[in-house]
């Protein structure tokens, strides 16, 4: 162990004024490296170090080799570093395997501190020294030490750093930054370097400010000092949804639309126009969004929302005109069928006034005709369906008004004109029931 810590020391102050010690067993100094190299390849880690650490001391950074060779002191370094490392991994005392690894850190530091940028490769050993720092949990704050490597790695080639691992390392500073409560800090370096990291490193960005900003309005106020980038337009919005600032949501939902006139963004226009009651502009923003999708559900969805509008302004045969389309875009979804009863029953409201007449009964044929087939073609309403069925079996023509008209169950009978002029649209045949 004092030969061990000896041996630290000496890296740290021999800058080749002091005397240095003979070399193992009277060997030359080509010798000493030759039988490292050798020791080390065998993965001899007792005699590599002890023929290492006198090549560090004694040769740090340079050495004449035969025929003018080149020396590579840094190779020497990174040997002893992995030789400390697995003498360090056999250890069963945990001061003594403490004090292996220390002794690597100490080689890192001295490293950096005696080469240049032109000896050797600094990004590189710097970011090795970061990993070496963030794997050794014996170290007092270890994960923050490798911080400081990685910001002088970003410092130097900030790209080079952002990229490495899929942006990992940002992440790893970022993430340390939060733990150590340097919330400022994680802030202002998300917002640096935002604009040049991959997508998965912009999802963890958006989780970390979550956690940063538990509070909406905190998280409002933030935002709005970052610009208006889309994706920051868009974050506002449902931030705004949350906190129920109505007003803000309608600007930034138009903001949103005119920036980016897109499919979700033109029905959030048809959302507000629809809240608003405004159904004529619903349509027209519903009508446009169907030209920006090609999604089967989407545009099924839209068609029938377009149904629905025409509806609410009791345009009864535009509206049973887009329920059809909606149907043919999706035959096997039941919601267009039902919407169609509804349709023919609301065409009764109309036509009846204040009084069903039974001609008007016989419409509700006709409307459970429809919810026959959304059943058939979409179980998923089958318990609407069954609702619907109750509310409409008691306006069916009584076995009395069947009789009066003689209507007999199985009977064809024409919803047109000739039932009642106002039902001349539906123009459609029900059975007697």
């Amino acid at each position: 162990m004092i030969l061990l810590m000896g041996a630290t020391g000496l890296y740290a102050q021999n800058n080749g004024n002091e005397e240095i010690p003979p070399a193992p067993w009277g060997l030359s100094s080509v010798e000493v490296l030759s039988l490292f190299g050798t020791y080390f390849t065998n993965k001899d880690w007792d005699n590599a170090l002890r023929f290492g650490r006198w090549l560090l001391i004694a040769h740090p950074k340079e050495m004449e080799l035969p025929g003018g060779a080149r020396y590579r002191a840094d190779r020497n370094f990174s040997r002893m570093i992995t030789t400390y490392q697995e003498i360090a991994g056999q250890q069963t005392d945990p001061v003594l395997r403490e004090a292996y690894i220390d002794s690597a850190k100490a080689l890192y530091i001295r490293v950096l501190d005696i080469f240049d940028e032109g000896e050797i490769d600094r990004y590189r050993w710097t970011f090795d020294f970061g990993r070496f720092l963030q794997t050794n949990r014996s170290f007092e704050n270890n994960d923050m030490l490798a911080v400081e490597q990685y910001l002088k790695l970003f410092e130097k080639d900030p790209s080079r750093l952002l990229n490495e691992a899929n942006g990992y390392y940002i992440q790893f500073i970022v993430d340390q930054y939060v733990r150590n409560n340097m919330r400022d800090e994680a802030i202002a370096l998300m917002a640096e370097t935002e604009s040049m990291v991959g997508p998965e490193t912009i999802t963890f960005f958006g989780t970390v400010r979550g956690r940063l900003f538990s509070n909406p309005e905190e998280r409002i106020e933030y935002l709005l000092t970052l610009g208006d980038d889309i994706e920051i337009i868009q974050e506002l919005f449902e931030l705004y949804q949350r906190v129920g600032n109505r007003e803000k949501v309608n600007e930034l939902a138009v903001t949103l639309y005119e920036r980016e006139p897109n499919f979700e963004n033109t029905i959030r226009m048809a959302d507000m126009a629809t809240t608003d009651a405004n159904y004529r502009q619903a349509i027209r923003f519903l009508e446009e969004a169907l030209t920006r999708t090609e999604d089967m559900v989407q545009r099924r969805d839209a068609t029938l929302r377009i149904s629905e509008n025409h509806l609410n302004m009791d345009n009864l045969q535009l509206a049973r005109e887009y329920a059809r389309r909606a149907s043919r875009i999706d035959p096997t979804w039941g919601q267009p069928f039902l919407r169609i009863a509804d349709i023919y029953a609301q065409a009764v409201s109309q036509c009846a006034g204040g009084t069903i007449a039974r001609e008007d009964k016989v419409v509700y044929y006709l409307v459970l005709d429809y919810l026959d087939r959304a059943r058939s073609v979409d179980p998923s309403t089958a318990q609407t369906v069954q609702r619907l069925y109750r509310t409409y079996q008691n306006v069916l023509p009584s076995t009395e008004e069947k009789f009066f008209m003689n209507w007999n169950a199985g009977d064809r009978i024409r919803v047109d004109g000739s039932l009642k002029q106002c039902y001349a649209w539906i123009d459609a045949t029900t059975t007697i029931r």
